[in-house]
């Protein structure tokens, strides 16, 4: 009896490994297919790319789903070879959001969509005070935006924040929840966890762990941030805006990051914008495909093979028309080793950084060639990647070398004006996107109610950022930043999270094994062959190995998620901010605030973000 169970799990076994190895080769097929359908089809506006993805995804969706069922359907209990048993495991995920089969339509893409649209929808009245003899009505991107950008009037900003949440809220509300419930169901008709579902390969518990250790280890330097932003908001509005012992107004705070890179920024006084380099001077005799290939040189200096042919031929090309050009970061398609992308044509610095960090996305598709399907996903550490290559790229030192900037363009003075420019927007987006990140975590949990996630959000967004809103909110909204919603089926949040942290321990792990000379921030490790083979190595692996052995190629140290490398990068600009708080006295923390969400806020230094 015991050799017939035997021969059983040995003929099992095989029965598996032929599964596995035809599965992988048709998803890649399968993903190769819907990467070429959404790159030449998202060209043609949103309902135009919906209508495309809902074609091909029940072509494809269809041949995905049967895979996942297949290998639930293994009896795993009959199996020899434990590693077996967690390839079926990913292969049950490939399914996705096409379990759903015509729901995924009806109740993912059409909300997401729908988001969209309401975002560039015009439908807010103009501020009567700044456009008396204008009746053209507004959309939150970009004629909202915009004015973020550019206003210093408190109530126009106000009006403008409080108008757009309170005519479209309630749909993105509705369409949030839609969203939820649909990877709730998902997940459930795959046969795993919600939050396996969402945060994909990644360990849930050891992640969000990491998470809110790192939220703890910058809590210091985000009060001093804080204490700094606050107190030259009052000296530039006076207390019938800005109380000293209470949270921002969140307007506000979006206007400090919507104004940072101007000169109406709250350190001109200190730092003028005029005084910093010419950043978009520096390109502008450049069109969009040379800075692609620019960039692209930085990775070559690494040893990272050109860019071929093929790749600038055939899965290269502008945004289309439709497409938010102005504020589009490049889209990429990179679930098999033939990456697509797609640029924008709008020639800046900002651009040219975002280029660097999405070849990233491209060179990591590229060095996982040799993976099968199911250890394809690698963490999203090609954010991180991307963003350490950012930080390197936007160093004097590297612009100097690609000719595109002289040495007199940069003085001590000016390095640390954009320094300070940097952090600020730093240690305020961070803490915004972690809220969002773990309210997102706790309706997938369901340990809040429906009805009390604006109340959750607001808590939240009191402890860890120090905000309220301009007036009392109320319970049948939900106040995200409109971001929030782009793309939600793809955890965007979660992605730029680690890509905002992991980013800088990978350019602090690199600069350490370099000597570590100079300052981090001074830092350029273009050129340097030693970098790109251990990046190079960490890329192949994907994710056949678990996240600490993966990240450890590079983190050889600590191999899980700190904030230790943010401040260092930052240390001379908190160093700034926190001489400055002390010289001026400078009160620091926030009380109660005076405003609610049918309920009182919890003292950043009291209260529990559990309770």
């Amino acid at each position: 009896m015991g050799g017939t169970l035997s021969l059983a799990k040995i003929y099992h076994d095989t029965e598996a490994i032929e599964f596995i190895n035809n599965a992988s080769n048709r998803c890649f097929e399968l993903h190769q297919k819907l990467a070429a359908a959404n790159f030449a089809a998202d060209n043609c506006g949103d309902f135009c790319f919906l209508l495309t993805k809902q074609k091909m995804g029940s072509v494809v969706g269809k041949e995905l789903v049967a895979i996942s069922r297949r290998a639930t359907n293994f009896h795993k209990q009959r199996m020899r070879d434990k590693n077996l048993k967690d390839i079926l495991q990913k292969l049950k995920r490939v399914g996705d959001f096409y379990i759903l089969e015509d729901d995924f339509f009806s109740a993912v893409l059409i909300n997401i969509s729908a988001v969209k649209v309401l975002v560039k929808f015009k439908n807010i009245p103009p501020y009567s005070n700044r456009r008396p003899g204008s009746i053209a009505h507004l959309s939150y991107y970009p004629d909202i935006h915009d004015i973020f950008a550019e206003s210093s009037d408190p109530e126009e900003l106000s009006y403008y924040w409080v108008a757009w949440r309170d005519i479209n809220m309630t749909w993105m509300a509705l369409n949030f929840f839609t969203v939820t419930d649909s990877i709730k169901q998902s997940a459930r008709l795959l046969g795993i966890p919600p939050l396996d579902f969402w945060y994909q390969s990644l360990n849930i518990i050891d992640i969000f762990v990491d998470i809110e250790a790192v939220m703890e280890e910058l809590r210091e330097a985000f009060v001093e941030v804080h204490a700094f932003i606050r107190n030259e908001l009052f000296l530039k509005y006076g207390e019938g805006v800005i109380n000293l012992n209470e949270p921002i107004p969140i307007h506000l705070i979006y206007q400090v990051l919507m104004q940072i890179w101007t000169e109406n920024s709250i350190i001109d006084e200190y730092f003028p914008y005029e005084e910093l380099p010419r950043y978009d001077d520096f390109i502008q005799n450049n069109d969009p495909l040379r800075l692609i290939k620019l960039a692209d040189i930085f990775y070559q200096s690494l040893g990272f093979d050109p860019l071929d042919k093929d790749f600038y031929q055939n899965r290269l090309k502008q945004l289309g028309k439709t497409d938010d050009d102005k504020f589009c970061k490049p889209l990429t398609y990179t679930s098999t080793p033939n990456g697509y992308m797609k640029y924008s044509k709008v020639v800046n610095f900002k651009k040219f950084m975002h280029i660097h960090e999405s070849l990233a996305r491209i060179h990591y598709a590229r060095e996982k060639k040799d993976l099968p399907f199911y250890y394809f996903n690698s963490y999203d550490i090609e954010f991180a990647v991307g963003k350490a290559v950012s930080l390197s790229a936007r160093t004097p030192e590297h612009l100097i070398a690609l000719g595109i900037a002289k040495k007199s363009d940069f003085n001590e003075e000016n390095d640390l004006s954009q320094l300070l420019r940097m952090c600020i927007r730093t240690f305020i987006s961070i803490p915004i996107c972690y809220v969002h990140l773990r309210v997102m975590h706790e309706v997938l949990c369901e340990t809040v109610k429906r009805t009390e996630v604006n109340k959750r959000f607001w808590k939240l967004l009191c402890r860890y950022v120090g905000v309220e809103p301009p007036q009392s909110r109320p319970q049948d909204v939900i106040d995200f930043s409109y971001t929030f919603y782009m793309d939600t089926d793809q955890n965007p949040i979660l992605k730029k999270f680690l890509g905002g942290v992991l980013g800088y321990q990978l350019y602090s792990a690199f600069h350490k094994n370099n000597g570590g000379i100079e300052q981090l921030h001074e830092y350029n490790f273009s050129g340097d062959k030693s970098v790109g083979n251990v990046l190079r190595e960490m890329m192949a692996l994907g994710s056949s190995e678990p996240w600490p052995n993966v990240v450890g190629k590079v983190l050889q140290e600590n191999t899980y998620l700190e904030g230790g490398a943010l401040l260092e990068y930052y240390d001379p600009a908190l160093n700034w901010i926190s001489n400055l708080n002390s010289d001026k006295n400078v009160l620091k923390g926030w009380n109660l605030s005076s405003k609610s969400v049918k309920f009182d806020f919890a003292s950043i230094r009291n209260a529990s973000v559990n309770d």
